[in-house]
């Protein structure tokens, strides 16, 4: 047999490689990326008439859920951007346009840049990180749709 310099090195290098990459296919992406886990989509987008935090109104909103071992969230989406109603307060939250419903129900989240809005109730999260790695995460997942015409919502929502 005739011994090739740097043979036993090359594949010591590749067999490293492989446990390397072995190791990062067992855990999963999101884990990977952010400090803590992701809230995860278990329903929706679904098409409801009428946004409950807003009483009877003609709205048609696209519904969500998402949960995560730190608490839920309920996603309203309006694919046209609303006026605040005038009764809500406003909230900090980065540069957003974030509002809370006078009696703490719920939340509204307006870009009107965008051209759209959605509200917002959380159990056991915090707010503003929920909406504001919604809005991050469903800019590119807005321009998407189905043949209803329903819009994608994000499979995951990492958290800061």
């Amino acid at each position: 047999m005739v011994r090739v310099p740097g043979t036993v090195t090359a594949r010591a290098v590749i067999l490293i490689g492989t446990v390397v990459l072995a190791t990062m296919a067992a855990v999963p992406l999101a884990a990977q990326s952010v400090g803590r886990a992701p809230m995860i989509l278990v329903s929706g987008p679904r098409t409801r008439r009428a946004v409950e935090l807003l009483g009877p109104n003609p709205l048609t909103a696209f519904v969500g859920r998402y949960e995560s071992s730190a608490g839920s969230a309920l996603f309203w989406y309006l694919p046209d951007s609303i006026e605040r109603p005038g009764d809500w307060q406003p909230v900090a939250c980065g540069n957003a346009d974030f509002t809370a419903h006078p009696s703490g129900m719920g939340f509204l989240f307006r870009d009107p840049a965008a051209g759209y809005a959605f509200f917002l109730v959380t159990e056991g999260i915090e707010a503003c990180s929920v909406a504001t790695a919604f809005a991050r995460e469903f800019s590119f997942f807005r321009t998407v749709s189905f043949g209803d015409g329903a819009p994608s919502f994000p499979a995951l929502l990492p958290l800061p």
